[in-house]
């Protein structure tokens, strides 16, 4: 996906792939209050609470490849606050690694269960 940016008097935004900075392993946000589960087929990040982003899997046998896109601020009033999202899997983690579509490198794991 290239980039979008958009200019307005809040500021200069840009969307588009980016860095997933770490995951959490077998976590989904659940229910109406938004709480985190466990779920072993599931993974989650932390993004920019704006950023309205979308986090899509695509799965092999041995690998779990993320993509995230985000809309990120680069000149403005940026809020200072993270919003979490979420991508259900086919199958459980195990001990698939689960690699950055943006960097093509691992992702570190923030905390998880299989």
């Amino acid at each position: 996906m290239p980039y979008v940016t958009h200019t307005s008097d809040a500021g200069v935004t840009v969307r588009g792939p980016v860095e997933i900075r770490g995951v959490e392993r077998g976590w989904n946000l659940a229910g109406d209050d938004g709480a985190a589960e466990p779920r072993a087929d599931s993974v989650m990040t932390t993004v920019a609470c704006q950023g309205d982003p979308v986090l899509t899997a695509v799965e092999t046998a041995t690998t779990i490849t993320l993509t995230l896109i985000s809309t990120e601020v680069l000149e403005g009033p940026e809020l200072m606050c993270a919003r979490i999202t979420t991508v259900e899997l086919d199958a459980p983690v195990g001990d698939r690694t689960i690699i950055d579509a943006f960097t093509g490198e691992a992702v570190p794991d923030i905390r998880g269960f299989d």
